[in-house]
């Protein structure tokens, strides 16, 4: 008779059993304004307040810059694990941005010159980012013996991280008396108006990868 198999049968019947401290149809909470405001809309918000509700996530909330892009914009400026000083530094940046287009809007006299502000932090930085994205990358191949740069087609993930990238180092080249947050909005609202370090990196990367086109065809050599 084999006594292993009984006995493994047995822990498995003297497993205890575990039960979900939720009810059964336990929905987690919708903390994005637009998500709550389209649910009001549609008439589902109804539906949902009468449901259980779980504990919302420790990383969701209903705060102004529970944002994906700056939640990847914090985890590329944090440095050995010290997220609490990397979101702050983004969120005085953020600030700093903000005070700085209230003061221009102030100061501006042209109503429709006024309207053109953007005083949304959030926005500009959206901006920054989006105007920092290059279109290609080069990757290097080996041919004869020979290291090539190969222009290819980069990804929206890619482009998204490596205009960030950018933006981080350009905002740690700073003199000694110029602060990363200062330097950090300065850069990000001269990416935001197409101008900046960060766009002129894109912009040569750009013309490397159009030099460099007659490499191209190797990737499928």
């Amino acid at each position: 008779m084999n006594t292993s198999r009984i006995s493994s049968s047995i822990r498995l019947f003297a497993c205890p059993r575990y039960y979900s401290q939720y009810p059964k149809g336990a929905i987690f909470p919708i903390c994005k304004e637009k998500y709550i405001q389209k649910a009001i809309e549609s008439g589902e918000a109804e539906t949902l307040k009468k449901l259980p509700i779980r504990a919302a996530h420790p990383t969701e909330s209903s705060f102004v810059f529970n944002d994906y892009t700056i939640s990847k914009l914090i985890n590329q400026v944090m440095r050995d694990g010290k997220k609490i000083v990397a979101r702050q530094l983004v969120y005085r940046t953020l600030q700093r941005i903000k005070n700085t287009q209230v003061e221009l809007y102030n100061k501006t006299t042209d109503e429709e010159e006024k309207a053109k502000i953007i005083l949304d932090p959030v926005r500009i930085l959206k901006m920054a980012i989006n105007n920092g994205r290059p279109l290609l990358k080069l990757q290097p191949l080996r041919r004869g013996g020979s290291i090539y740069q190969i222009p290819v087609p980069i990804s929206n993930v890619q482009a998204l991280s490596l205009s960030m990238k950018w933006l981080i180092e350009a905002g740690k080249e700073k003199d000694m008396n110029t602060r990363f947050v200062e330097k950090f909005t300065n850069e990000i609202l001269d990416a935001a108006h197409n101008r900046g370090r960060v766009v002129k990196k894109k912009i040569e990367l750009h013309k490397i990868c159009e030099a460099n086109r007659a490499y191209a065809h190797f990737r499928w050599g």
